[in-house]
């Protein structure tokens, strides 16, 4: 089991990231990667995920429990990949409510969660766009700049 060395950092990333990619696959190798809207950590080895309409991440789950996860905040570009086991938790266990408290606590009854997808965390690596090598002389709030820049994201928020 690998431990996160920079914690700040990796809370800060997935606090900021929109979604979360889990890659998983069948019993034939078959890959699934499905994006995952409502996820937390835990503090420590695990992230939480809510099971909104994940029927094809389960079941493969089910069938192959070695998973891969990344999140990345969007406009700083940087996030973190995982890999691990996962187990599903169903919504009827006994522990269903105190493992996915926080991530249930985000949800505010807007979705339907069918179970929890619980990664273990084996291994954390550091995801960084390109332009962190291309332009290693950026700052943070250059890179954020650029990214704004880039995807157009004031004109589309602002008309400018």
């Amino acid at each position: 089991m690998t431990q996160i060395t920079d914690i700040q950092a990796f809370r800060k990333d997935l606090t900021n990231a929109v979604l979360c990619w889990l890659a998983t696959v069948d019993a034939s190798g078959a890959p699934n990667v499905s994006p995952k809207e409502m996820f937390s950590w835990d503090g420590n080895q695990q992230i939480i995920i809510a099971d909104i309409a994940s029927a094809r991440s389960v079941e493969n789950i089910l069938q192959q429990n070695k998973v891969c996860l990344s999140f990345i905040d969007v406009f700083r570009q940087r996030g973190f990949k995982i890999t691990g086991s996962a187990q599903i938790i169903p919504a009827g266990s006994p522990n269903f409510a105190a493992i996915g408290h926080d991530v249930l606590a985000r949800i505010k009854g807007e979705f339907r969660v069918q179970n929890l997808i619980v990664v273990t965390i084996e291994s954390v690596s550091r995801v960084l766009a390109p332009s962190y090598f291309t332009f290693p002389e950026r700052n943070e709030a250059e890179h954020i700049r650029q990214t704004l820049e880039s995807y157009s994201v004031n004109r589309l928020l602002y008309g400018k």
